[in-house]
């Protein structure tokens, strides 16, 4: 039997914005366990793990929310789809 997927983020801890973008609809953060979750606006949802801190930080100020994610976490971290 294969492992679930893991569960969508959410509870104490967990960061979360809407995106200003026309690829991304959401994106929520987990301090914890590192984990970056991304909405996209055609449905998908991908989890992306580790990612630190400090990329958090900067997704959240980058002035393209889907330029910065295709430079420096869609392509630099380890990723699940979750649908």
């Amino acid at each position: 039997m294969a492992d679930a997927p893991p569960a969508l983020l959410s509870g104490p801890g967990v960061e979360s914005f809407p995106c200003d973008s026309s690829y991304l609809q959401y994106a929520k953060y987990d301090s914890t366990n590192l984990r970056l979750e991304i909405g996209f606006k055609y449905g998908g949802i991908v989890q992306h793990w580790p990612t630190y801190p400090q990329t958090w930080i900067d997704f959240k100020v980058a002035p393209s929310k889907g330029k910065f994610y295709h430079a420096s976490i869609k392509i630099a971290t380890p990723s699940i789809r979750i649908k």
